[in-house]
């Protein structure tokens, strides 16, 4: 990357340079690694591994508040369908954002 950076913007050989950053093409020059290699270890991974998460904790504790024989009044289930509906909007709302 150092390379690419002094050849566009014509720095000296001599002159000190740091480059932080990765690329998608480069890999050879960043330890073998690319953008498409840290995108998927730090982002995809984690997040998916996290939602897995949440998402089978509220099956399990549902399938236990079943099994204690818990019932759901009318007012809680309409109170939970409305943040359902409103989780959605605002996922919907931030995805599509437009800056």
């Amino acid at each position: 990357m150092a390379r690419h950076t002094r050849k566009m913007y014509m720095i000296a050989e001599d002159f000190p340079l740091v480059i932080y950053g990765s690329s998608l093409r480069y890999e050879s020059e960043n330890d073998g690694r690319s953008l498409v290699t840290i995108i998927i270890g730090v982002v995809i991974v984690p997040y998916s591994a996290s939602y897995s998460f949440f998402v089978t904790l509220v099956v399990l504790i549902r399938q236990r508040i079943k099994q204690l024989g818990v019932a759901r009044s009318a007012k809680t289930i309409n109170m939970q369908r409305s943040l359902y509906i409103l989780q959605i909007l605002q996922f919907c709302t931030n995805k599509y954002r437009i800056a």
